[in-house]
């Protein structure tokens, strides 16, 4: 069985919840938006998610392909499902500590902060694609799919935080963790049990 485009778009949704969640707290800090900054924001963390989107994919083909024992699919899937829950923890996690955004005025913003950012996601990025390299994903509806997710929720990020301040993070980590949970259900009844 192979990954359905819906059960993607669910995956590419909550990893750009966590992006969304905290672009929005730094849109919160400007005076106004400059697009141009916004649009290279965009294309950058676009590349990188599905760079290391890729990147784990990668590694959990290269694992699905070396182990050839007959329950091997059985296992992959048991391990991208496990690796969601572990993710959907993170933000639930995350939501409940809550940290709060020290608030001063920034003009735009630095890239410096954007690399921060792609740095802290990378690794659940990565994590992320592992576990799709168990699930059979069709790789041409993927890397479009995760580099628009993103680019969207950089953009809805900064003009939501901009208007709203940082009042959606908390939501945004608790509608990741839901997301992530219903993948890895999903995976577990279609693709474990089923």
């Amino acid at each position: 069985m192979t990954l359905e485009s819906i059960e993607f778009l669910i995956i590419s949704a909550a990893l750009s919840f966590d992006i969304f969640g905290e672009i929005a707290a730094e849109g919160a800090l400007l005076p106004k938006i400059n697009w141009k900054r916004l649009v290279g924001i965009c294309i950058v963390m676009a590349v990188w998610q599905t760079v290391a989107l890729f990147i784990g994919r990668f590694f959990g083909d290269l694992l699905y392909a070396i182990d050839t024992r007959p329950n091997a699919d059985r296992t992959g899937r048991i391990i991208a499902a496990a690796i969601f829950i572990v993710l959907g923890i993170r933000m639930i996690w995350r939501a409940w500590k809550n940290e709060q955004v020290e608030e001063h005025r920034i003009e735009t913003i630095p890239y410096s902060v954007v690399l921060k950012l792609l740095v802290k996601t990378t690794l659940y990025t990565m994590l992320t694609g592992f576990a799709v390299g168990f699930l059979y994903a069709d790789l041409s509806f993927v890397f479009p799919t995760i580099a628009i997710f993103t680019a969207l929720a950089v953009t809805i990020g900064v003009y939501i935080g901009y208007h709203f301040g940082t009042a959606f993070k908390r939501g945004t980590c608790i509608a990741s963790g839901i997301a992530y949970f219903l993948i890895s259900a999903d995976i577990i009844v279609r693709y474990v049990l089923g």
